[in-house]
C-alpha cells in the first residue's frame, strides 16, 4: 500500500517537473543537470523497493495470522456404556439402577382377577415392536454388548407384565441375552409367580420386589419352590394278600404346594426338577429336563 502511493507521488512529481517552468529552470541551472536527474532517480528507487519489501511482510504477516491454525484429526473415542449387566447362577441381570422396574398403576392388590389373572389380558397391554425394536438397540448400545445383533436379545420386562410391571417405562424393559431362544429360563420363574398371586399364596407386592430384585431367587425368597412331599408307603400287613389289588390314589398329601397348580407341558423352575405333583386335571406331572428348559410332564 505505501510502494503504490510512493508510486503515484512519484509520477505526479515528474508531472510537475516536466510542466512547470520554475523546475525545469532550477535543473537547467544545475552545473551537471543529469548528475542530479540520475541521483534523485536513485533515491527513487531505493525508497520504492523498501517500501515495497515492507509491504509485502506485513501482507504476509496478516495472512498468517488469519489463516486457521491447522487441527490435528482424532476420531472420536468410542461411547462408554452407561448400563452394565449382571449375573447370579450363570442366568442374565440388568443393571439394578439403569433397569430398577416400574410397575404398572392399572394392576393393584384389588384389580388383579380382572387384570394380571384374566386369561388374555397380556396381549391387551404388551407393547409393539414397533416401539420395542428401536429401545431394544438403543439398550444394546448403552449396556455395551460386543453382540449387537438385535435378534439375540429379548427386549425383557424386569417386572413382567403378568405380574404388573409398566409395559412401557424403558426403566423396566432391558436386552436380556439369549441367543434368539425364547422361552428363556425366566419365564417359567414368572409363570409360577402369576399363579402364585392369583392363588393368593404371596401379595403382588413381595412378587413384585422379588423378581426385580433377583428372578433367579425369587421363588426361593418367596418360599415357593420347597420341593414336594410324598406319603410314605405303609408296610404291608402280616395277613393273607388282598383278594383284589390296591388301586393307586393320585390325590396329592394334604401338605404338597405345588397341587393343583400347573399343567403337563407347563415351564417349571430347577429347584423343582425331579419333583412329582398333581396337575390341575388330577393326574400325575414330574418336572423333567426338556431340552434346554424344565417341564412338567406325565
Amino acid at each position: 500500500m505505501a510502494a503504490a502511493l510512493y508510486l503515484v507521488l512519484t509520477v505526479l512529481a515528474a508531472i510537475v517537473a516536466v510542466f512547470v517552468p520554475s523546475v525545469r529552470r532550477w535543473f537547467r541551472g544545475r552545473r551537471r543537470p543529469l548528475r542530479a536527474v540520475g541521483m534523485i532517480a536513485l533515491a527513487w528507487l531505493v525508497v520504492f523497493v523498501a517500501l515495497a519489501v515492507a509491504s509485502a511482510r506485513t501482507t504476509q504477516q496478516r495472512a498468517n495470522v488469519a489463516a486457521p491454525t491447522p487441527s490435528t484429526t482424532t476420531s472420536a473415542p468410542a461411547p462408554t456404556p452407561s448400563c452394565h449387566a449382571r449375573s447370579d447362577n450363570g442366568q442374565p441381570l440388568p443393571d439394578a439402577t439403569c433397569t430398577p422396574g416400574s410397575t404398572n398403576a392399572d394392576v393393584t392388590p384389588d384389580s388383579i382377577a380382572d387384570t394380571i389373572c384374566a386369561p388374555g389380558w397380556t396381549d391387551k397391554v404388551r407393547p409393539p415392536a414397533s416401539y420395542t425394536d428401536p429401545l431394544k438397540a438403543r439398550q444394546i448400545v448403552a449396556y455395551g454388548y460386543p453382540d449387537g445383533q438385535p435378534a439375540d436379545y429379548e427386549e425383557d420386562h424386569l417386572i413382567p407384565l403378568e405380574l404388573g410391571g409398566n409395559p412401557t417405562d424403558p426403566q423396566n424393559m432391558w436386552p436380556e441375552f439369549g441367543n434368539g431362544q425364547s422361552p428363556n429360563a425366566k419365564d417359567a420363574v414368572e409363570n409360577a409367580l402369576n399363579h402364585a398371586v392369583c392363588g393368593h399364596q404371596i401379595t403382588l407386592a413381595a412378587a413384585q420386589h422379588a423378581i426385580a430384585t433377583d428372578w433367579t431367587t425369587a421363588e426361593t425368597v418367596l418360599g415357593l419352590n420347597t420341593p414336594a412331599t410324598t406319603a410314605s408307603t405303609p408296610p404291608p400287613a402280616p395277613t393273607a394278600a388282598p383278594t383284589q389289588a390296591p388301586v393307586q390314589q393320585n390325590t396329592p398329601a394334604p401338605s404338597d404346594p405345588l397341587a393343583g397348580r400347573y399343567h403337563a407341558g407347563e415351564f417349571c423352575s430347577k429347584a423343582n426338577l425331579g419333583v412329582t405333583t398333581t396337575a390341575t386335571n388330577g393326574a400325575m406331572i414330574t418336572c423333567q429336563r426338556d431340552g434346554s428348559y424344565n417341564r412338567w410332564k406325565y
